[in-house]
């Protein structure tokens, strides 16, 4: 099963009795790291891109769409996916244009923590058919910083022939690696150039010891290995490294880390980098977050990055670290909070890269999935054509002031006659208020008795119809 190779550095550095504080990591020392990294301005998309983080200066930071990038790791049979529906497939969680949260899932074959450690293939290519990427994890899930090219070209050829086998269109679809445990080397990087992937997504980043990146605001975009690599590679995983030569055309998409704060310095907070707030086996992080804890981390990457530069907010999970249905009802809340927001769009990581390559303004997103679902496989929008059956989203829902203390309202424009009901609720998703209206109006509410914390509001309309979930922070 996989395990975030990270945690080989927490066991290092982190006492027994941390309890609840952040582990202090130790700046990179890595003499071969890339701080001599150099890129011309002549490397341009579509097939070349610095590292940055400013992915295209064409586009204004505020018309730049907020991605998220929402990753499954290991096997997929009906034990990891019944861990996975509560969370990303209950029907909640939509795009601006009705599309369900597409998914990445990288998949390794055998050796897994669910069900009986395989995958099963039916299973696979439904989520295939259903617009969710699948990419290699590799077969056994038993690679490490030491493994060479034989055992790295059977692992990963021998999925590729599977999926194949499982009714998958391999060469046009099947573009991404992650390798088992975060764990590469330069080999590993060569094969995968030499076997046609447009990307991998194993080299782990931190504003704190980055050569490009600046804070949660400023993170580094993810990029080509033609003049080699903007990350530091060694610093976190014994015998790690990245490509030491040009591999023209093959993308390095982050694992972005969790850290305490935006702002660098030499000894930073560090919470994980896969499975926030999960076992510890997986954050890389020994203290378990909940409730409030948990939403608190989430919505500060993300604010730091929609504010900020518009960097990706790549969430990646494991089937079984979703162990507790509190856990479950968090992490939903938390990226319904952030699909709130305007402009935000959750893709595949082959939609990132094809975004990078042919980037359009958030204005111009519908027109942009439609034609990225005209190349691969997507779900249909849930909304209808039929202007009776228009979503609740189209509501015009405002909460202000946002943060509250003592009062706040919540305003909307109702797409359909009759009463509505606006809800307040917790983050237990319990109602805490709750007012109705009709038409155009506006309800106001006391914040006493409220603890400080994230809530979501939403308007139901007279057809039981929901509106997307505005995020309210009560101070």
């Amino acid at each position: 099963m996989s395990r975030c190779y990270a945690l080989l550095v927490a066991v290092a550095l982190v006492p027994a009795a941390l309890n609840a504080q952040p582990i202090r990591l130790t700046p990179d020392v890595d003499p071969t790291s890339a701080s001599a990294y150099t890129c011309p301005a002549s490397c341009v998309a579509p097939n070349c891109q610095c590292g940055t983080t400013t992915p295209t200066p064409a586009i204004a930071a505020s018309e730049i769409p907020q991605f998220l990038v929402v990753t499954a790791g290991d096997c997929i049979n009906t034990s990891s996916e019944a861990l996975l529906a509560p969370v990303l497939f209950d029907g909640s969680l939509h795009n601006p244009d009705g599309r369900p949260l597409p998914i990445t899932y990288y998949l390794s074959l055998e050796g897994c923590a669910t069900g009986n450690g395989t995958s099963s293939a039916p299973l696979v290519k439904a989520r295939y058919d259903a617009g969710h990427e699948i990419a290699v994890h590799t077969r056994t899930h038993s690679t490490g910083s030491s493994t060479g090219a034989t055992t790295w070209t059977n692992e990963i050829t021998y999925v590729k022939t599977w999926l194949q086998d499982a009714g998958l269109n391999v060469a046009r679809d099947v573009k991404g690696f992650r390798a088992p445990y975060l764990a590469t080397n330069n080999t590993m990087f060569t094969v995968l150039a030499q076997q046609g992937f447009l990307y991998d997504a194993s080299v782990m980043e931190s504003p704190f010891y980055s050569t490009v990146s600046t804070g949660l605001g400023g993170f580094l975009w993810p990029y080509t290995f033609d003049y080699g690599r903007a990350q530091r590679c060694s610093s976190w995983a014994p015998g790690n490294n990245c490509p030491t030569s040009s591999l023209p055309g093959l993308w390095e998409v982050p694992v972005y880390e969790y850290v305490s704060t935006a702002n660098p310095d030499a000894n930073p907070n560090y919470y994980g980098s896969m499975d926030l707030g999960g076992p510890q086996a997986y954050s890389g992080y020994p203290t378990r977050f909940e409730g409030q804890a948990l939403l608190d981390i989430y919505a500060m990457h993300f604010d730091a990055r929609y504010a900020g530069n518009r960097a990706p907010m790549t969430l990646p999970f494991h089937a079984d670290g979703f162990d507790s249905e509190a856990r479950q009802r968090d992490v939903r809340t938390a990226i319904a909070a952030m699909l709130a927001h305007p402009n935000v769009w959750a893709v595949t990581t082959t939609g990132l890269i094809e975004w990078m390559q042919n980037p359009m303004p958030a204005s111009q997103m519908v027109a942009w999935m439609n034609a990225y679902c005209q190349r691969h496989p997507c779900s249909a929008p849930a909304a209808t054509a039929s202007d009776d059956d228009a979503p609740a989203a189209a509501q015009d829902v405002r909460v202000f002031p946002n943060p509250a203390r003592g009062s706040f309202a919540v305003s909307a424009t109702l797409a359909t006659p009759g009463p509505a009901t606006v809800e307040v609720l917790d983050v237990l998703g319990r109602t805490v208020r709750q007012a109705e209206g009709t038409g155009r109006f506006q309800a106001t509410f006391s914040t006493d008795g409220l603890a400080p914390g994230m809530y979501l509001v939403r308007v139901i309309d007279a057809a039981g119809r929901a509106s997307a979930p505005q995020r309210l922070v009560v101070r």
